[in-house]
């Protein structure tokens, strides 16, 4: 059976604070890249460098908030009356400090950690179908700085979709003039099958494609 609930693009409720909770939006692609440039942004104009790292962090965590958040339970205005939110309520929400730090805690932190995973999947990917293997099968040992441990997968999450991309390779689609794009229906079933479905590895598989099918490409070439 394909289960696919933990990939769901629904929203769930976060408890910030006794009797707050937010409801938040899963961290989009878009929601990163835009948290990013306001870091970037901060960076630049943050002054002297110390000041300009927390400023950047304190701007990434608020792009997220406000990109992610879309509802919310007992948070209300200055006479105790229920709002709603909207993009001024947020910041305000984000100058209570005990909010804030939950916030880029149970929400941000664990998106950063997925998206360091996935740069150290697609390093390895990048290694090992392009030829890491077989150099690495060569080697009499274990060499020091090996790529293999260097970008080795850290989290359980990330340790079973490795061993998917591992596999990936035979899971592919082709014509008569070779391996065009990886088989997603296939592999996910696979994934499901060794109980490593996640969204890491849904995340990672569109940036691994082309590096396998440039392998088989390169493979075929007969130059």
């Amino acid at each position: 059976m394909l289960k696919l609930t933990s990939n769901s693009q629904e929203p769930s409720w976060l408890d910030l604070l006794p009797g707050v909770r937010v409801q938040v939006r899963p961290v989009s692609v878009t929601a990163m890249l835009l948290a990013r440039a306001a870091a970037g942004e901060a960076l630049k104009n943050g002054g002297e460098r110390d000041d300009a790292t927390i400023k950047a962090g304190e701007a990434f965590t608020r792009s997220l908030a406000r990109s992610g958040i879309v509802a919310w339970e007992g948070i209300g205005d200055a006479e105790g009356v229920p709002v709603e939110p909207s993009p001024e309520r947020i910041e305000q929400l984000l100058e209570h400090w005990p909010a804030f730090d939950a916030i880029d805690r149970f929400y941000v932190a664990p998106a950063l950690t997925q998206d360091a995973e996935k740069k150290r999947l697609i390093a390895l990917a990048r290694w090992h179908f392009e030829g890491g293997e077989a150099y690495c099968a060569a080697c009499p040992a274990r060499c020091e700085g090996c790529p293999y441990d260097e970008h080795a997968a850290q989290t359980p999450e990330g340790i079973l979709a490795w061993a998917v991309i591992q596999r990936s390779a035979g899971q592919v689609r082709a014509v008569m003039g070779g391996v065009y794009a990886l088989d997603f229906g296939a592999i996910l079933l696979l994934a499901d099958a060794m109980g490593a479905l996640s969204p890491l590895l849904v995340d990672a598989l569109p940036e691994i494609e082309p590096i396998v099918v440039a392998a088989y490409r390169r493979d075929a070439d007969p130059s």
